[in-house]
């Protein structure tokens, strides 16, 4: 996620244009994959909202 995050900071417009669709599908599925975990994480009471996303 990382390395993901400094690419695009790094890249130029037309470097974000051409891969517009795949940093958009990469966003869209780890949003999903996070959601998922977080809502598990809540079902088995094992989520503190005090420290973090509520």
């Amino acid at each position: 996620m990382t390395d993901w995050e400094t690419a695009i900071e790094t890249a130029d417009d037309q470097k974000l244009a051409a891969n517009a669709s795949l940093i958009e599908h990469e966003a869209t599925h780890n949003a999903y994959h996070l959601g998922q975990i977080l809502y598990v994480r809540k079902l088995e009471g094992a989520w503190d909202p005090s420290k973090g996303v509520k």
